[in-house]
């Protein structure tokens, strides 16, 4: 295939768009949803095909096979460790699903690309506002029109070595509450070439909302002020949910794999992990992972706090030796930005010995049953 320009991938980034949101202005059917539910099988098939090329193997836990309820769709909830993630997932779904992803840049004008349109996929500029807006919203269109939707839902690869699952966009959740549509967490982990899947239970994510209001969620409107709020809180709250789900599924994975010595383990051993998973797409951005990362508002005002600290080091170095280490276990903690808040406050009102009450308690997430 002739090698295209970034102008000339731009341009048909643009024209994507553009078609997109044509679509959902217009009220305009998807098209060959019939064709791809029809070649499902030959999918699956060329799926297993391309894994036993690669060697590949692949385990599966939990709720599988599952099953979904009649007459209702569903939203194919992912983790996310690196590029066979979809792959090998998308060979276990019996299902014809759309895909939402962002990888346009890197699919379009080549055989990965004409793959992921044969299996259905929406693809989405995560810089771009308004082209999240409408990519939520044909997203919504397909599940009216009785199709499927995978989200791979923390938006780019874990590389994290200490968060089972990253914050997960708000996405998933907004779809599935406007839509009545049902969840079904999937997590999955990577052991080189053997991969684990484990399927969590297929839920109603209304149930979790109602927790929160006795109004449904689609019923609330984003232009009224006390309405929004509530909005907010109740996809923050399902949002939490979904992802202790996630994390564990994540957890029962890594209680089923044989333990390792802390001694065999290799002291570059996340710095090799992530070199792997850079090999297995070469080309990919690394630019793109921290494009699509979430960062919820909690984790911003953090951020602010700390760049307040670091200047106040600036200014006063003393002050951060009179706290002893108490200012060390605030640093990176985002559980504690009451008291990183009181800090501030207390050293702006000239006071030399802030507040050292400290919860020996952070949050974690919950394990669901």
């Amino acid at each position: 295939m002739k090698k295209l320009s970034k102008e000339e991938i731009e341009q048909a980034f643009d024209e994507y768009k553009k078609k997109k949101k044509e679509i959902v202005d217009q009220d305009l059917p998807l098209t060959h949803k019939g064709i791809r539910k029809v070649t499902r099988p030959i999918q699956r098939f060329l799926l297993k095909a391309q894994r036993a090329i690669n060697h590949q193997t692949v385990e599966l836990m939990g709720n599988y096979p599952y099953q979904i309820p009649e007459g209702r769709n569903v939203i194919f909830v992912v983790s996310h460790i690196g590029k066979w993630d979809f792959e090998i997932v998308n060979e276990q779904i019996k299902e014809q699903f759309y895909i939402m992803a962002s990888d346009f840049r890197n699919m379009y004008g080549n055989f990965n690309g004409f793959m992921m349109n044969w299996f259905g996929v929406f693809f989405v500029d995560e810089v771009s506002k308004e082209d999240r807006r409408y990519t939520s919203a044909i997203a919504k269109k397909a599940l009216r029109e009785g199709c499927n939707v995978m989200i791979l839902s923390e938006g780019t690869w874990n590389l994290s070595p200490n968060e089972i699952i990253m914050d997960t966009h708000f996405g998933a959740v907004d779809i599935a509450l406007s839509e009545g549509a049902l969840i079904l967490p999937i997590s999955i982990e990577q052991y080189d070439k053997h991969f684990v899947i484990n399927f969590g239970k297929i839920y109603d994510p209304s149930d979790i909302a109602n927790e929160v209001s006795s109004i449904p969620y689609k019923n609330l409107s984003d232009k009224k002020d006390d309405e929004r709020d509530l909005r907010y809180q109740i996809k923050s709250y399902v949002n939490a949910d979904m992802r202790d789900r996630l994390a564990t599924l994540k957890w029962d994975i890594w209680e089923k794999m044989p333990g390792f010595k802390r001694d065999e383990i290799p002291s570059d051993y996340w710095n090799s992990f992530i070199e792997d998973r850079l090999k297995e797409w070469p080309g990919y951005s690394m630019q793109e992972q921290i494009d699509n990362t979430v960062h919820t508002k909690p984790k911003k005002e953090h951020a602010l706090l700390l760049e307040e600290l670091r200047n106040i080091f600036k200014m006063d170095p003393y002050y951060f030796l009179s706290t002893d280490e108490h200012v060390v276990r605030l640093l990176n903690v985002l559980d504690h930005m009451d008291e990183l808040e009181q800090m501030i406050a207390e050293y702006r009102a000239n006071q030399t010995t802030p507040s050292k009450e400290v919860s020996d308690k952070p949050k974690t997430l919950r394990k669901v049953d």
